[in-house]
């Protein structure tokens, strides 16, 4: 703070501001602190051998931790079904009629409604934690539907492109907004 006061001072940049300004931002730089990746990780200038200070260090982890564990559940949740089924999964859906541009118009949908749903996550609406875990563990009823797309090889059990393309938008929107929502 004193740095930046002396470099403002010494700058001339400070007789620009009328003396009101200029008090003001005295007093902002007073008053308001500022915090540091350094200061949370290495505050003070104790030995890092301090046994006291590293249990502080995990109290204040395992306090977060506990906050944001919902998300990180959700987050761990909705990439878990994800990387189940695309790409893997989604290039294995045959069509007679696309015949190899299955799997390249799967992905295209599967990419597009994702971006789709990360845009839909900026929509503002106040999700709940319940809400949020509800979403992302619904989604894993979409690996059983995506796997009879694909089983057995020659025949599979739901067959067509319409319910491929249905599911793999549905796994798209629902990743972009369970995969988004968390983190924000």
């Amino acid at each position: 703070e004193s740095n930046l006061e002396s470099s403002l001072m010494r700058s001339g940049e400070s007789s620009m501001l009328s003396s009101r300004a200029n008090s003001a931002v005295t007093a902002t730089l007073h008053e308001s602190p500022s915090f540091k990746v350094e200061h949370i990780l290495a505050p003070g200038p104790q030995p890092i051998s301090s046994f006291r200070r590293m249990k502080e260090g995990m109290d204040e982890r395992i306090k977060c931790s506990r906050l944001i564990f919902p998300y990180m559940t959700c987050i761990t949740l909705a990439y878990t079904v994800t990387l189940s089924l695309y790409p893997g999964i989604e290039s294995e859906i045959i069509s007679c009629k696309l015949r190899s541009w299955m799997p390249v118009l799967l992905m295209f949908a599967f990419n597009t409604s994702d971006v789709i749903g990360k845009l839909l996550a900026a929509v503002p609406y106040a999700w709940s934690r319940r809400q949020l875990i509800l979403m992302s563990t619904l989604r894993a009823f979409l690996i059983p539907l995506l796997l009879l797309c694909v089983a057995p090889r020659k025949n599979p059990t739901i067959g067509g492109e319409v319910p491929a393309f249905l599911f793999t938008i549905a796994l798209g929107l629902s990743n972009g907004l369970s995969g988004s929502l968390p983190m924000l």
